[in-house]
């Protein structure tokens, strides 16, 4: 009866560091699946990409420069377009072709309208709300160079991923002109 009354314990502990350790292991593979869903690495193309080369001429052209991080996470994590600045074009930069910051040409006749913004590696791995890109606020795009005579605005909201446009997909963010 001693022993019963030594042993039921002894088994009690083991049974309960057996049930701890794979509780473990299941939430360390769930912490795994999340970090492969982490959008933080994604990067986009930019200025030399063959869809911006093809609407633009070599005399008019303008850069539009687009920070891809969001705002609420002082832009630094996550999808989103936290700033947005226009450009003279100066052929003495070497202009990055992919990454987060990414450089648009467009022409100094933009009006306003669709600005697409396309992806630089496949994406499939992702679900829709995954790659949903947030406007957390209007984003007033920045003109210190005063090319443009009107001011521009990226309207808040949220942009959905879009298979259908360039090698891997992408957005189009839509950008509103103001006439002041």
């Amino acid at each position: 009866m001693k022993k019963l009354f030594f042993a039921l314990p002894i088994t009690l502990v083991i049974t309960l560091s057996l049930i701890y350790s794979c509780n473990k292991v299941k939430d360390e593979s769930a912490n795994e699946i999340t970090e492969l869903k982490n959008t933080d690495n994604l990067n986009f193309y930019g200025y030399n990409y063959k869809p911006y080369q093809e609407n633009i001429s070599s005399r008019d052209i303008v850069t539009i420069r687009v920070k891809l991080w969001r705002k609420s996470e002082d832009c630094l994590r996550k999808l989103g377009v936290c700033k947005v600045q226009f450009f003279p074009p100066d052929k003495s930069v070497n202009i990055d072709e992919i990454g987060r910051e990414i450089d648009i040409p467009i022409t100094t006749s933009f009006d306003g309208g669709i600005l697409n913004i396309y992806f630089a590696e496949d994406v499939s791995g992702y679900t829709a709300d995954d790659l949903k890109l947030y406007v957390d606020r209007d984003i007033f795009i920045e003109d210190s160079n005063e090319i443009f005579e009107s001011t521009y605005k990226v309207p808040d909201g949220i942009y959905l991923y879009d298979s259908t446009i360039g090698d891997f997909g992408g957005y189009s963010i839509t950008i509103i002109k103001k006439v002041d």
